[in-house]
């Protein structure tokens, strides 16, 4: 997998974004596996890491354990947002209605729920309310081939920040709000919003990481 760094302007406020692209070794599409499977090379996956004046980045271990994964990125026309810490946070507020006919899902490992006022300058209704909108946003979509696990928490039941209590309920929160937007699919909800928890695991996931990963590529690729 090769890699690099390149710094674009922010749309909102022109300052400098540092990007880290990683490109996997893609087999040939034209191949006896690409043939089989065609969606695996329309899929482009963006990590976003924790928070940065506490020091966290590109190496953060949690971002460094899934980008070494093999991600398939030539010419996407689907991504998957993952955003670690404070960074699920920053992919919570990103408007799906921004980028047309471009399909889009959200990851949220150790979603900042409890400290969501904190790092958001008590702004944290904002999010909540842009991941309802954003799967709204998927719903009303005359293409829902790839609805399933639109949006996925994942975190460890001792999380340092966030109880297994406040996650559960964030999520069967924002299933409950699915089941209200249709009526024909009893189990939409479970189908759209799916919520992981790593045992005995804290907000950082050392020694955890291979685990994290590789439940992650699962639930990613699972409507495959």
């Amino acid at each position: 997998m090769s890699g690099s760094i390149i710094r674009i302007k922010s749309r909102y406020d022109d300052k400098n974004l540092e990007i880290k692209i990683n490109v996997a070794d893609i087999e040939d599409p034209t191949s006896e596996e690409s043939k089989i499977n065609p969606k695996k090379h329309d899929l482009g996956i963006i990590l976003v890491h924790p928070y940065p004046p506490l020091g966290n980045c590109f190496v953060a271990n949690v971002i460094i354990s899934s980008s070494n994964k093999r991600f398939e990125l030539p010419g996407v026309s689907r991504i998957v947002l993952v955003g670690y810490s404070f960074g699920s946070m920053v992919v919570s507020g990103v408007d799906y209605s921004d980028y047309g006919s471009l399909d889009i899902k959200s990851v949220f490992i150790s979603y900042p729920y409890s400290i969501l006022w904190v790092l958001s300058s008590l702004n944290g209704k904002f999010y909540l309310e842009k991941i309802k909108r954003n799967l709204k946003h998927n719903l009303s979509k005359a293409d829902q081939n790839h609805i399933q696990n639109s949006l996925i928490f994942i975190s460890g039941t001792q999380d340092n920040f966030t109880s297994f209590e406040n996650f559960k309920k964030l999520a069967e929160e924002t299933k409950e709000y699915v089941k209200t937007l249709s009526q024909s699919d009893s189990s939409l909800d479970q189908k759209i919003v799916k919520d992981e928890y790593l045992t005995n695991c804290n907000h950082f996931y050392i020694g955890r990481e291979g685990e994290l990963s590789s439940r992650l590529i699962e639930l990613i690729f699972n409507d495959e």
